[in-house]
């Protein structure tokens, strides 16, 4: 088993604020093991579009937004060899690829746990991208696994 990160998210997903986009650090690959994704107001009858892709080859991972560090869940572990950035443009695969490995609709208070974890190498990178969401301002956290 790989090292553990996790990375929180705040903000309202539309198509310009991506909640999550993560690359892989040139050594390692790394897995989304899972998200939450819920309104920060509460109990929704809300229903969300949740789309997840690999990216390979040349892509862009994005642009604006911010780029947190990621949290490591075992402090003795090191810092974490892959980027993230959440709230930026949706990612374009330029000359690589950009492929669908999961869709889904989901209550706006979705746990999502990947089974099996979604797996890229090292410099591929995956995309988690929401439906609009009317607005409603969320907060989540990605669960990550670097191998």
């Amino acid at each position: 088993m790989g090292r553990i990160y996790t990375v929180p998210y705040a903000g309202t997903p539309a198509a310009a604020a991506v909640p999550w986009v993560i690359t892989a650090g040139s050594g390692r690959g790394l897995r989304l093991l899972g998200f939450n994704l819920e309104s920060e107001a509460g109990e929704t009858d809300q229903q969300i579009a949740i789309v997840i892709s690999t990216l390979t080859g040349s892509f862009t991972a994005g642009t604006g937004g911010t780029t947190p560090t990621p949290a490591k869940a075992d402090t003795d572990d090191p810092a974490a060899d892959f980027a993230v950035r959440i709230n930026g443009t949706a990612p374009t695969a330029g000359t690589g690829a950009k492929d669908t490995v999961f869709r889904t609709a989901q209550p706006l208070r979705a746990v999502v746990f990947a089974d099996p974890p979604i797996t890229v190498l090292a410099a591929q990178a995956i995309s988690v991208e929401v439906g609009e969401t009317a607005g409603s301002a969320c907060v989540g956290t990605a669960v990550i696994e670097e191998m």
